[in-house]
């Protein structure tokens, strides 16, 4: 799998600081390319997200308390999980 940095180019830098980023096929252009308003979301929960002591510290079960409350998040702006599957061919 190779890696890409396009992150470093979108991403603000404020955001690039709090996180360490692992992206393919250069998955923050695209989307910033294609869907500004939801790129833009995902800063804002990136941004604003806060990582607590007990997010590390108590047992989480199925969910930790950091997956639920990111997930909640993410949810409350209308994020849904979804699989996507396309197949390409030449005729």
């Amino acid at each position: 799998m190779d890696l890409t940095e396009s992150y470093a180019k979108v991403m603000p830098q404020e955001v690039q600081d709090r996180y360490e980023f692992i992206e393919t096929r250069n998955a923050a252009a695209v989307l910033a390319a294609t869907n500004k308003p939801r790129f833009d979301e995902l800063v804002s929960v990136l941004n604003d997200f806060e990582l607590l002591t007990d997010d590390l510290v108590v047992p989480g079960g199925q969910e930790s308390d950091l997956a639920a409350r990111l997930n909640r998040t993410f949810r409350d702006r209308g994020w849904r999980e979804h699989e996507w599957t396309r197949r390409f061919g030449w005729r």
